[in-house]
């Protein structure tokens, strides 16, 4: 019943290795009472199709400052050489055997940011110098006080940014995140994070934790923690439910949450579908279910990985502010990144 993408990326030898829950995927929210006073009518799908839209929008009289934007977190640039069926690491990701080199300075990795550089250059990306985890609150800076008309950013903040949009008097739509159109999209990776039973409880603890796990995740959980933020619905039977007469958000008292109706409500909203009232909430997951399952969309499996990502997020800080090679960077980026690693898997060697 779980999505299949969400399941890949949580099994290593044919066997789970934790409880998946709040996954999300990397989107793209688009201002689109902006876009379309620049003509365009739909969010851009490709890079191409990004750079024209921009184009488009900072030809406007009362063009915002930027056009686009996105949290330099680790995190997008995985989500990029992703599409591009671009592994990060070696031994197919580090899932067919321990990483013992980084591979995402290969073409894919050169092109996210050559990509990413050309846009900066020519004026339509907004990028604040935050790297990380501070980089995301300047993307909602950004995107909330109108200075940019699309942003790629988490599908977790769903609800925020449509809401948002919508109490300050502009549409906002989600889309699936932009592919390099030069070698096609294979898919996404997941976000989020899952849930684990630590070894040695005894049979009842485990089992009582286990039952516990299983009621977290099950159906109307799922789809209740999804409403209320964005984080995909990880059952099937969720989306299912979603997708039937009668299931529909309602507004709590405070304003902002979404939850189940009750019975009564249920049977007033017949005839409405959920996610047809609520289409920016689908995206993540269709996004999702369409990916092809590779060890590229997989993910990767690497020892040292948080400090590995800081190297790739200096490496996309540098490109941007310097003049330097994009492709000579990311390769200093690998060599550093590749010490780390070898420093890691020295100290941690399997028994």
């Amino acid at each position: 019943d779980i999505i299949g993408a969400v399941s890949a990326y949580y099994t290593l030898d044919g066997t789970w290795t934790s409880m998946p829950w709040n996954t999300s995927s990397a989107i793209m929210f688009s201002n689109q009472t902006m876009l379309s006073a620049a003509g365009v009518d739909t969010p851009p799908t490709t890079w191409a199709d990004v750079e024209a839209a921009c184009e488009k929008v900072m030809a406007m009289d009362n063009a915002p400052d930027y056009c686009f934007t996105f949290p330099n977190h680790g995190w997008f640039f995985e989500q990029w050489l992703a599409q591009e069926n671009g592994d990060f690491a070696n031994d197919s990701n580090g899932r067919n055997g321990r990483a013992t080199g980084v591979t995402f300075n290969g073409n894919a990795g050169v092109a996210v940011l050559q990509w990413l550089d050309d846009m900066y250059n020519k004026g339509y990306l907004y990028y604040s110098g935050a790297q990380g985890g501070s980089s995301w609150g300047t993307v909602d800076q950004a995107f909330f006080g109108q200075q940019v008309a699309m942003a790629a950013y988490s599908s977790s903040d769903t609800a925020l940014y449509t809401n948002t949009g919508k109490e300050n008097g502009y549409d906002v739509v989600a889309s699936c995140l932009p592919y390099n159109q030069e070698t096609g999209w294979t898919g996404n990776l997941i976000g989020g994070a899952s849930l684990w039973l630590v070894d040695g409880l005894s049979p009842e603890v485990e089992d009582g934790a286990l039952a516990w796990l299983l009621w977290m995740t099950n159906t109307e959980n799922a789809i209740e923690w999804h409403q209320v933020t964005g984080y995909i619905a990880i059952r099937q039977s969720s989306i299912d439910l979603l997708n039937t007469d009668g299931w529909y958000d309602a507004v709590v008292a405070n304003g902002a949450s979404q939850v189940w109706l009750d019975n009564a409500a249920v049977q007033a909203s017949q005839g409405k579908v959920w996610y047809g009232e609520n289409p920016n909430f689908i995206v993540a997951s269709n996004q999702l279910s369409q990916s092809t399952i590779t060890p590229a969309t997989q993910g990767v499996i690497m020892g040292a990985f948080p400090a590995i990502r800081n190297y790739v997020t200096a490496a996309v800080d540098t490109v941007l502010l310097t003049d330097e090679d994009p492709a000579a960077v990311l390769d200093a980026a690998a060599a550093e990144a590749n010490k780390t690693l070898e420093e890691y898997n020295l100290l941690n060697a399997p028994e």
